[in-house]
């Protein structure tokens, strides 16, 4: 069952006016990284910084497991932060649209998505927490913390206990495949198979 209790904001703007307005809710902006085989996550946390938490995944992860695990590291430091003591809405900022599309979408299949409903069925029932996309490098103070954040992940160790999903090696092997046998065309010199 989904908790109801989830919600999608299209238009970063409702949430930014409503932030105003309503000193209840409680931002975090998460960020995914990759650069080579490096792969790191992290969420900031605008209104105590020192919540803030970033960690490196293994090599070869996706950037698309990277910004979910963003997410969820999120979602655990609201909890271990005891912040729904006081806050009754939690805002989770990312710049991820795929990442926000495959949750909304609850796409049970993939095994991060499935966690973060674990995660977020374990809240309090007055706990209501919203999901919304924001453009990135546009100058939102939180999404640009959060991306250094993750950046300077990347220089962690890799942590060996982010397992890497299979999809994750499907490009690698897609691209494999596609220089063997580029190799053998150009090999045969383009001929056709009788």
């Amino acid at each position: 069952m989904i908790p109801k209790r989830i919600n999608f904001e299209s238009d970063p703007a409702n949430i930014f006016t409503s932030k105003r307005h309503w000193p209840e809710n409680y931002a975090v902006f998460t960020d995914g990284s990759k650069l080579e085989e490096k792969v790191a996550a992290a969420a900031y946390f605008p209104e105590r910084p020192d919540y803030s938490k970033a960690t490196r995944l293994r090599d070869g992860a996706s950037v698309f497991r990277a910004e979910l695990e963003g997410i969820a590291i999120g979602l655990t430091e609201i909890k271990k932060k005891q912040l729904t003591k006081y806050h009754k809405n939690c805002v989770i900022y990312s710049d991820s649209l795929s990442a926000l599309q495959a949750i909304q979408s609850k796409n049970f299949k993939v095994k991060d998505i499935r966690r973060l409903f674990n995660s977020i069925r374990k809240f309090p029932p007055y706990v209501h927490i919203s999901f919304v996309w924001i453009p990135t490098h546009v100058g939102i103070q939180g999404n640009e913390n959060v991306y250094k954040l993750a950046k300077a992940a990347l220089n962690k160790a890799s942590y060996p206990g982010k397992f890497i999903c299979w999809s994750d090696y499907k490009p690698k092997v897609n691209a494999y495949i596609h220089t063997v046998w580029q190799g053998n065309w150009d090999t045969e010199g383009g001929k056709q198979a009788p």
